[in-house]
């Protein structure tokens, strides 16, 4: 993963590891996108999230709708069979038909003349027809049908309503539905990748190296590359500059413009893991010990790396100066380097090997000419 600004050393580095089939750079805009990458594309799954959290609120809005049409509908169709009931009762009540019509009682024989001196009795009262009752019933009827009326036409009303706001709110839902699927369709693939480096601007470290680390270290939230390694690019030089940026979260810095070779091997050596590439394109045995500050014994250099003997162990990834006049450019004091490896030797001490830091072009080729003409050592 590169993050720099500067399109010459973009150009350069995809220059480099063009066609590298154990390399493979991928270039981000900004932090803020190399960061997204680094954790998964997290930004994409939460616009699909809230997208879809939208939708799931109009899915159970048009839920709601539909219920609410069902029950205006079901209400709707009681009252109009009821009506329609009532209505046809009236009907029969109103105009009975003759089957239903009630029969005629005989007329009785008229009955026997009374004697003489008898006063002729009464005839009893024959009971009325039950006309008042069916009235009732009537008017009870017409006064149900004409609420009944009102009922059907307002239920009616409301069922319409209903039905208008369902496909109103399905509507919504679908559309809702559509961008939640136009998102997730942007999600790209899980993320498998394993960033095992991370090479960035030194300028956008700054003004303070150990918050920016601090900050990478809290938002970089994707497991398997937590164990990203930084590399920083700078134009600096200096013993001074170049120390601030030496923090045990950052593995190397490399100077501007970055040199072909030390880039090649120095940020393969980061990213391979699974095994070490052939750092050396020149070697030296060094046959006679060559001090470095009176203290520790110059085994062997290379272009990349130097081994050291030393009564004391260093700390993996301990960064540390060494005076040597063998590799220092004119008027430089010390060289920075990094601790790879320290072990305890047989017959005592410790043998170390340490790789260069903050090397340019010129350091590197001035290396280069002092092992080739190692017989001047």
């Amino acid at each position: 993963m590169v993050i720099e600004p500067d399109e010459l050393v973009t150009s350069a580095l995809e220059k480099i590891f063009r066609g590298d089939e154990e390399v493979k750079i991928t270039f981000a805009d900004d932090f803020e996108s190399a960061m997204e990458i680094l954790n998964g594309n997290p930004v994409f799954k939460d616009v699909y999230g809230k997208n879809k959290a939208v939708y799931d609120v109009a899915k159970e809005e048009l839920l709601e709708a539909t219920r609410n049409e069902v029950s205006a509908k079901t209400a709707w169709n009681n009252a109009a069979e009821l009506l329609e009931k009532y209505q046809s009762n009236l009907e029969t009540i109103s105009n009975p038909t003759k089957d239903e019509k009630k029969p005629e009682k005989p007329v009785p024989a008229a009955p026997p003349a009374p004697a003489e001196g008898i006063a002729a009795a009464k005839p009893e009262a024959k009971p009325e027809e039950p006309i008042k009752e069916i009235e009732e019933q009537k008017q009870s009827l017409v006064k149900e049908i004409a609420r009944l009326v009102v009922e059907v036409k307002s239920l009616k009303e409301t069922l319409l309503a209903a039905t208008k706001l369902k496909a109103e709110k399905e509507k919504t839902a679908q559309e809702k539905l559509d961008i939640a699927e136009e998102a997730k369709a942007k999600i790209p693939p899980a993320n498998e990748e394993i960033y095992s480096v991370l090479i960035i601007s030194s300028t956008l470290l700054l003004p303070n190296v150990t918050k920016w680390v601090e900050n990478f270290e809290k938002i970089l939230t994707f497991e398997p590359n937590k164990a990203t390694k930084i590399i920083v690019l700078g134009f600096e030089s200096d013993e001074k500059s170049v120390k601030k940026y030496l923090n045990q979260r950052i593995s190397d810095y490399m100077i501007k413009p970055v040199d072909e070779l030390l880039a090649r091997q120095n940020i393969k050596f980061l990213a391979l893991t699974d095994k070490k590439p052939k750092r050396e394109v020149y070697s030296l045995q060094i046959k006679e010990p060559v001090d470095l500050v009176y203290e520790y014994e110059l085994e062997s250099i290379s272009e990349y790396s130097f081994l050291i003997n030393s009564s004391n162990k260093f700390e993996v990834n301990e960064f540390r100066a060494f005076n040597c006049d063998l590799f220092l450019r004119k008027g430089q004091k010390s060289v920075l380097a990094k601790c790879l490896t320290s072990v305890e030797k047989t017959g005592g001490g410790f043998s170390s090997e340490f790789w260069f830091i903050g090397m340019d072009t010129h350091l590197s080729f001035q290396i280069k000419n002092v092992i080739k003409n190692a017989p001047k050592l």
